[in-house]
């Protein structure tokens, strides 16, 4: 079942892709949503959207141009700095001196 669902990432995360090969991923994320229903697991809105993708590749091109894993990245990298319940400007600035305190560290430790 996680060999589907990890061979299907590798084909519709490449750089370059044909819509052959954007079909071919979809077929192996469509067996394993099969496996999965067939297991009883509950699936959520975003394997029914995976049956849609040829029409998202026609249209934007290969995942990779547009996917928003970075920005997803850096969000929980946010989501971990302590704010102590500051409001109202503060939270910014409390941002803003954690990025700024990384970012010597950063230097420090590469000079």
């Amino acid at each position: 079942m996680a060999m589907y669902l990890s061979v299907a990432e590798r084909i519709l995360a490449s750089r370059t892709i044909t819509l052959a090969d954007v079909r071919c991923g979809q077929r192996y994320l469509q067996r394993f949503c099969e496996i999965a229903i067939r297991l009883k697991i509950h699936l959520k809105p975003n394997h029914h959207l995976a049956m849609h993708y040829e029409v998202i590749f026609r249209r934007f091109g290969p995942v990779y141009a547009w996917w928003l894993f970075a920005f997803e990245r850096y969000n929980g990298l946010l989501e971990k700095v302590n704010l102590n319940g500051h409001a109202s400007g503060e939270m910014e600035l409390s941002l803003l001196r954690h990025w700024i305190l990384r970012q010597r560290l950063s230097e420090l430790a590469c000079s």
